[in-house]
């Protein structure tokens, strides 16, 4: 006797079932999107916070050395004005306040900038992270104050070089016997070139004055930059 096997299929799908299929299709994807969109957002908005905790960190590192540098170099004026109040008379007898003040304003207390998160930011691409365009263009300004600083603090370096580092040394011996004894300390006794030497020192001095300028407007944009993180980020 021959058996017969029937078959059972559910027969073919009608159009409802294949718009389910595709509206479930549809939102598996869509949801993943959004689920993936918010997650880069996320880790992007993590790694903003980090660059400004860290932008902050560097801020108060430098107005705090900011400070110390415009209080050292105030407490170098007044050897300026004794130095040029007898400069030119420094031929004719060993004046011990004068070599104190020339020895007084060898070299500066410099002032370098910590801008590490500053060149990772800019150098990544990674500025796109600030999404609020008012903290983006007072970063902005800040760097602009740090690449003027930074031009004025190039200028003093090379006064300073031509009025102590290649000039002093032409006219007086700075060797300790020379100074213990207070006679023959001249290398030259030139009223040219004399004069030549306070006109670098007085170059000099007035370098140092637009850095301090530079310094304080820098330091101006410090302050403003960290009181605006400070509201936007809380930090």
């Amino acid at each position: 006797m021959e058996v017969h096997h029937h078959s059972h299929g559910h027969g073919a799908k009608n159009w409802k079932s294949y718009i389910w299929e595709f509206a479930m299709l549809f939102l598996a994807v869509f949801c993943g999107s959004i689920a993936e969109y918010f997650l880069e957002h996320k880790i992007e908005h993590d790694r903003e916070k980090q660059y400004i905790v860290s932008l902050v960190s560097d801020l108060k590192s430098d107005t705090a050395n900011i400070t110390l540098t415009i209080k050292d170099f105030n407490m170098a004026n007044p050897y300026f004005d004794t130095i040029d109040m007898h400069i030119n008379k420094i031929a004719e007898k060993y004046n011990p306040s004068l070599m104190y003040s020339l020895k007084r304003i060898l070299g500066y207390r410099d002032f370098i900038t910590t801008d590490k998160t500053l060149q990772q930011l800019k150098n990544a691409g990674n500025l796109r992270l600030i999404k609020k365009q008012q903290i983006a263009d007072s970063i902005a300004g800040y760097d602009f104050q740090v690449k003027k600083f930074q031009i004025t603090s190039v200028e003093l370096q090379l006064q300073f070089s031509k009025a102590f580092e290649d000039y002093q040394s032409l006219i007086y011996d700075n060797s300790k016997d020379s100074i213990k004894s207070k006679t023959d300390y001249l290398i030259s006794t030139d009223i040219a070139s004399f004069k030549k030497y306070h006109n670098h020192i007085k170059l000099y001095k007035r370098l140092r004055q637009i850095y301090l300028l530079r310094l304080e407007e820098l330091n101006i944009a410090i302050k403003n930059l960290l009181a605006l993180l400070k509201e936007e980020y809380d930090t």
